[in-house]
């Protein structure tokens, strides 16, 4: 029903909507408290604090990659294109929003969400999906595809979308391992495609 919570699994928390409790405040260090007070408003962060020494940095690096050369529809379709290749529900819709803030087609968000073919998206979109494609489905990057890549965003960009991507992939990992799930119980990814 209409704003209810789905059934969830019994490995399921029902308050984190993953394997793993809520990490209280209150049970925290002092030390601990900031770094939670820093990254528990993710699903991500709130992961990331059953390793305290681990949150802070993982919060400041992608912290940093949102402020990039590439700009925030680049960062965006970066985010999106690791949740797909890793059928990532909760982190495909945190970003989606973002795409669409940040200026990022419909178009572009269909070819990455449906797996599309590329041939009518902004040459810029379609050619950050086929470096992307090629990193997460191929493991390489032809000479070809690299010198295309680093001819458009520049060799920073290049890097950049690379770390953006990996970043997004080490998130995903995180949160398949928890099993995290949407509150309201949608998957966008891994539901009928279309």
């Amino acid at each position: 029903m209409f704003g209810q919570k789905p059934n969830l699994p019994p490995d399921i928390d029902s308050q984190s909507n993953s394997r793993l409790p809520l990490i209280q405040r209150d049970q925290l260090s002092d030390a601990d408290k900031k770094v939670f007070d820093d990254v528990a408003n993710t699903a991500p962060g709130r992961v990331s604090m059953y390793s305290p020494p681990l949150a802070d940095p993982i919060r400041t690096l992608n912290s940093r990659l949102r402020s990039t050369v590439l700009g925030s529809q680049m960062f965006e379709i970066c985010a999106l294109i690791a949740a797909r290749e890793f059928d990532e529900d909760f982190e495909w819709t945190g970003h989606i929003a973002g795409a669409i803030r940040a200026g990022v087609s419909e178009q572009t968000i269909q070819a990455i969400q449906y797996n599309r073919d590329l041939k009518n998206l902004p040459a810029k979109d379609a050619l950050m999906i086929r470096f992307g494609r090629a990193l997460f489905r191929e493991h390489k990057v032809s000479p070809e595809l690299y010198a295309e890549v680093v001819k458009t965003f520049g060799q920073q960009g290049m890097v950049e979308a690379s770390w953006i991507m990996g970043d997004y992939a080490m998130a995903a990992v995180a949160l398949r391992a928890v099993d995290q799930r949407n509150p309201d119980g949608s998957q966008p990814l891994t539901g009928s495609l279309k």
